[in-house]
């Protein structure tokens, strides 16, 4: 019984770290649209010259 409580403690520790891991998904909204930006400005700018 000893042994299975530890087995839990250890696994939901260590999905709680892995969950820490990475971007959260608001981050990568907000990197997308950054990059979507600006692709558009550089081809705004070479439709310019």
């Amino acid at each position: 019984m000893k042994v299975k409580k530890i087995h839990f403690f250890l696994i939901f520790c260590l999905l709680f770290i892995l969950s820490g891991c990475g971007e959260s998904v608001q981050e990568q909204i907000y990197n997308h649209l950054e990059e979507a930006v600006t692709l558009e400005k550089d081809l705004k700018i070479n439709k310019i010259h």
